[in-house]
């Protein structure tokens, strides 16, 4: 049976990622044998190639290629490495650069790592200089960097590897732990030519805010600020969300301060993370300002801003403030959502007002919203002061039925 060039060069594949080359080249002379040409196989055969070119394994993709033209010079050979490096590697991409020296002394130094098979970089292109060698697996040179050492430091002081923005922010982003990544960062702005830019700064405060570093990126936003860099707007973004989610208002402030002093223009989502963070605050006036701010910037308000003033100024007690919202809010087409009502009720209760308090309750049952498990309790309370007992028994049946269906679904 005649071998099928597309299967041979799967199987092939398959051998050079099993880093098996003695199966790999027994293919390719058994093609041979049927007077196959390798170059027969064409992309399938180039994707054997280029696999090994991102493993950085030159010298098996010579092996092949000398087994498969053996009548081809050395010279001959490496031209045509080349040839297939252009037409693997988009010529739009990033640049990735490391020499033989150091790859091969990071990956000793972490020998336990297995190179991800996905790692290689699919984008590859040489820079303009000529003093240096393509950095062909950012994956397998990113694990080497974890633990950071003075080994590690050594190793790439030696190698006269030259570092961009480019090339810095895609290692930056492979990064899982921000300890190796902020020892990187501060190590590579100390080489000569080099300048981080808002890019790399972005990925550093990315990898800050995944690790749960929130005051490490504080810092560095502000530092980056100092240095004039303008960074991306969904850099601001991420910041405000964590500053909601760490309940830091005032830093949310300052943050929405500096990027309307950076000239960009808060989009809807800056918006409402800074209002978020207000709200988590309790800054109920300022979420206020702020909304305000949000509609002359074209943003209007949608359910849940208004819900959120809502809230808070129920929560306040300002119930003239919140009767304006509501008319506001259903003027929009809009409901309060359950957080609303509940804020309402409560407020009522407090302030002894139980038949509104009865009123808001009833609006929200016909409007579809179900009351919790809270809500209820607090409203068989509130009735049964009332003098309606038949219907505070009304709820405690419903809530008993609730509970008894949610148990046999459990």
């Amino acid at each position: 049976m005649r071998p099928n060039p597309v299967t041979c060069a799967y199987i092939m594949l398959g051998y050079a990622k099993l880093v098996d080359m003695y199966s790999v080249l027994k293919l390719v002379r058994d093609f041979k044998d049927y007077g196959h040409n390798p170059g027969a196989l064409g992309n399938s055969f180039i994707s054997v190639l280029k696999h090994l070119l991102c493993e950085g394994r030159s010298e098996d993709a010579e092996k092949i290629m000398k087994e498969g033209w053996p009548e081809s010079s050395d010279e001959d050979r490496k031209k045509k490495i080349i040839e297939f490096q252009v037409k693997i590697h988009n010529p739009s991409c990033h640049v990735d650069i490391m020499n033989e020296g150091i790859e091969e002394s990071l990956d000793s130094s972490l020998s336990d790592f297995e190179e991800d098979e996905e790692g290689c970089d699919e984008h590859v292109i040489p820079y303009s200089s000529t003093d240096t060698s393509t950095l062909l697996n950012v994956v397998a040179f990113v694990k080497c960097l974890f633990p950071w050492t003075n080994a590690i430091v050594r190793t790439l002081e030696k190698s006269n590897l030259r570092f961009d923005c480019d090339l810095v922010s895609k290692i930056l982003n492979r990064l899982s732990r921000s300890d190796s990544g902020w020892k990187f960062y501060c190590w590579v702005a100390k080489q000569p030519g080099f300048a981080h830019d808002k890019y790399t700064c972005h990925q550093m405060m990315k990898l800050f805010l995944r690790d749960q570093g929130f005051s490490k990126a504080k810092r560095l936003l502000v530092e980056a600020h100092k240095e004039h860099l303008t960074l991306p707007l969904h850099t601001y973004g991420s910041v405000l969300k964590h500053c909601g989610l760490q309940k830091d208002s005032e830093f949310a402030l300052q943050v929405f301060e500096l990027l309307k002093e950076s000239g960009l223009s808060p989009n809807e989502s800056c918006y409402k993370y800074l209002i978020h963070a207000l709200f988590k605050c309790n800054r109920y006036w300022r979420v206020a300002t702020i909304c305000s701010e949000m509609k002359k910037a074209g943003f209007p308000l949608d359910e849940t801003m208004y819900s959120l003033l809502i809230s808070g100024f129920a929560g306040a007690g300002k119930i003239s403030i919140v009767r304006k919202l509501l008319k506001q809010m259903r003027a929009s087409n809009f409901e309060p959502d359950a957080y609303g009502y509940k804020a309402l009720i409560r407020t009522y209760d407090r302030k002894a007002k139980l038949d509104k308090a009865k009123r808001i309750y009833n609006w929200m049952r016909r409007d579809g919203i179900k009351p919790s498990p809270q809500i209820n309790k607090l409203m068989v309370d509130i009735i049964t002061r009332l003098g309606d007992h038949k219907k505070a028994h009304t709820i405690k049946d419903e809530m008993r039925s609730v509970a008894f269906v949610s148990g046999i679904v459990k």
